[in-house]
């Protein structure tokens, strides 16, 4: 086992070392380390992992630059002739494990309040992702074809860019969280308009387990808020891991356990089977946090 000043002593070698030009790093390595043999070794084995580490990253972007498109490339990307991402690192909404959300001109909307939308688009790395490919085709599905209601993300169209990358474009939502409304009342929110929350919540989750669907990751941060005419509304958001059953009468299948553990319910950290009721169970915890 490496001793604390041992790991110490490397570490501060090795961040010299790196700043060094490669042709002067080995004199000084031997001069510094007074011909400690396995100290040269520690740091010289570092210095390895750093370049080979450096090598695959810049093999990553020459890969994905080779098929991204040349407007992509330089900082724009333009989506089915219609949806125009003006500036990839200004326009961008959010980024999580599974993709990046970008707010997206809508080249062809007629009213005022849709000329923006939002668009999710699955990393490049995990289009050949088995589970996830499908969770985001499920994600599709479940808010462009199955669930219409107020209180949900509307989603408008699905499909693949050039370079392979699935993408969902969704209504642009401007608002909140609910969990930052949440964090701005540590002692508990106003009981009136806590009710009407999660009263709103209710009767979304109730339109998207009509459709068959169980969102499987409802939790603070998935709810957003909105003012419309000086009322409040909400929207839930995010579908990313969403179960989405083709009949009532199609069984619960056991499925990879996904969601934040926070929120989930015993029957969905145990046995990988989310139901209606998990959902709810999620409602639960969020009115207990808005509350207290």
């Amino acid at each position: 086992m490496v001793s604390k000043e041992r790991y110490q002593k490397v570490k501060e070698l090795f961040l010299v070392v790196a700043k060094l030009p490669k042709e002067e790093q080995s004199s000084y390595l031997r001069q510094a380390c007074a011909q400690d043999i396995t100290l040269i070794g520690e740091v010289e084995t570092l210095l390895l992992a750093e370049a080979k580490q450096l090598t695959q990253s810049l093999e990553k972007l020459v890969n994905l630059q080779s098929v991204v498109p040349q407007n992509q490339q330089l900082g724009t990307l333009t989506i089915n002739n219609r949806y125009i991402i003006s500036d990839l690192e200004k326009d961008k909404l959010g980024e999580g494990g599974i993709g990046v959300v970008y707010k997206a001109l809508d080249t062809k909307a007629i009213k005022e309040d849709e000329k923006y939308v939002a668009v999710k688009i699955l990393h490049q790395g995990l289009i050949n992702d088995k589970w996830i490919s499908n969770k985001f085709s499920k994600e599709a599905q479940a808010i462009v074809n199955k669930i219409q209601h107020q209180g949900v993300v509307a989603g408008k169209e699905s499909g693949v860019l050039l370079d392979g990358r699935p993408y969902i474009v969704m209504e642009y939502v401007k608002g909140e969280p609910l969990r930052d409304l949440a964090t701005r009342n540590p002692y508990g929110m106003d009981l009136q308009r806590s009710a009407n929350i999660l009263k709103q919540v209710g009767c979304a989750l109730t339109a998207i387990h009509k459709a068959n669907v169980y969102h499987r990751d409802l939790k603070p941060d998935n709810i957003m808020l909105y003012f419309k005419n000086s009322d409040e509304f909400v929207k839930i958001i995010d579908f990313g891991i969403a179960t989405v059953k083709e009949s009532s009468d199609e069984k619960t299948k056991i499925t990879q356990i996904a969601g934040t553990p926070a929120y989930m319910a015993p029957e969905q950290i145990m046995e990988g089977k989310p139901t209606a009721k998990s959902d709810i169970y999620s409602m639960g915890v969020i009115a207990y946090e808005m509350l207290t």
